[in-house]
């Protein structure tokens, strides 16, 4: 239900504000920046829910990655794929560091319980990954940066999804957005 899982967002949102991360960032001084607060969403989501498997996509510098990683539990697992290397500024046993050519068709979005997509595709690859997590039978929140800005158009992406699943927060301007995603068979409405 749309209001159960706002509800999770919002309660994350409220607590995350003292998250405070040791140094501002690889990319720049964004991890502790009042435009930014993503990535402290992104940490305190891994600590409260911890979800067992986590999927980053990212772009390029790993802030993101670590993120989420900053209270990832040793018994969950953080994949992240990177357009580069430069991004690997994790070492735990736990989160895997991948190098992928931009061809997100032939991961298994079904194996993970929460995804943090980055890849300012333009608006055509996040609806080609949306649908591909539907079809997969992805169950979760999916956190999409970008939403509504010139690197992820409404109208090929955000404007194309029942509102009934998607929320925007304030949480990088106004271009943060969540969508929620349950299998039929667990669908009461």
């Amino acid at each position: 239900m749309k209001s159960n899982y706002i509800n999770i967002i919002d309660e994350i949102i409220s607590s995350s504000k003292d998250v405070k991360f040791p140094f501002s960032g690889y990319g720049g001084p964004f991890l502790n920046h009042p435009s930014a607060l993503y990535y402290k969403w992104l940490a305190k989501y891994i600590q409260v829910h911890t979800p067992k498997k986590s999927l980053e996509l990212g772009r390029r510098e790993g802030d993101s990655l670590y993120a989420m990683s900053f209270y990832l539990p040793d018994n969950c697992i953080l994949d992240s794929y990177d357009l580069d290397m430069f991004g690997n500024v994790v070492n735990k046993p736990n989160v895997n560091v991948l190098e992928y050519n931009g061809n997100y068709s032939e991961l298994d979005l079904s194996e993970y319980n929460f995804m943090f997509i980055d890849i300012n595709g333009g608006g055509e690859k996040e609806y080609e990954i949306y649908n591909q997590a539907n079809e997969q039978g992805f169950e979760g929140i999916i956190a999409w940066d970008d939403v509504g800005s010139k690197w992820v158009r409404d109208e090929y992406f955000w404007n194309l999804i029942s509102d009934d699943i998607k929320y925007k927060a304030p949480l990088h301007d106004e271009h943060f957005g969540f969508t929620y995603h349950e299998s039929s068979s667990n669908n009461t409405n």
